[in-house]
């Protein structure tokens, strides 16, 4: 259990990332104690943190997907189950780390549940955003899942002609 482990561990689920209004990871970074997203500043090609002030990796579910910084791609924010960020030496324990932290972004998983949902959305700067999440079982005894999320999200930025548009297909098949 969470309140066992002593080390010092920020997550974020999806209800907080929805509550709190967060449109991108390097927002839900920014919030979190110790951690510093937005590194360089604005920018619409990555999301670069610091944890404690140090570099530190990024995974995803559990693999490490950010190696350098040009290759950092951004895991959109709808698609996401939570975002976990562990502070401190104790993350050398999970791989390569650094002594700053890691940070690690959980990915929706299809679910046995059905759900569905449509979200729209509109902001500042000519935000727009159409959002679609479903979910469920395919056959009766429930050994296969499925999960379709899609988003497309258009909108200009603090920096004149600088416009950030993003398109997410992510289809997920489980087999249990």
């Amino acid at each position: 259990p969470i309140l066992e482990t002593s080390r010092s561990i920020t997550i974020e689920d999806q209800e907080a990332i929805i509550e709190k209004g967060f449109a991108r990871l390097d927002e839900v970074l920014t919030y979190s104690a110790g951690v510093s997203g937005q590194t360089f500043g604005f920018a619409t090609r990555g999301d670069w943190s610091r944890v404690r002030g140090l570099e530190v990796p990024q995974y995803q579910d559990s693999l490490q997907s950010l190696f350098g910084n040009y290759n950092n791609t951004r895991p959109d924010i709808y698609t996401l189950e939570q975002v976990e960020i562990l502070k401190g030496p104790a993350s050398t324990l999970y791989g390569k780390g650094s002594p700053g932290g890691l940070i690690n972004v959980v990915s929706k998983r299809p679910e046995v549940e059905s759900r569905h949902e449509v979200v729209t959305s509109l902001g500042n700067f000519n935000y727009t955003s159409l959002a679609v999440d479903s979910t469920g079982a395919i056959d009766d005894d429930e050994s296969w899942l499925y999960r379709g999320i899609a988003r497309y999200r258009d909108e200009e930025t603090q920096v004149d002609f600088v416009d950030d548009k993003t398109l997410v297909l992510a289809p997920s098949l489980t087999w249990r």
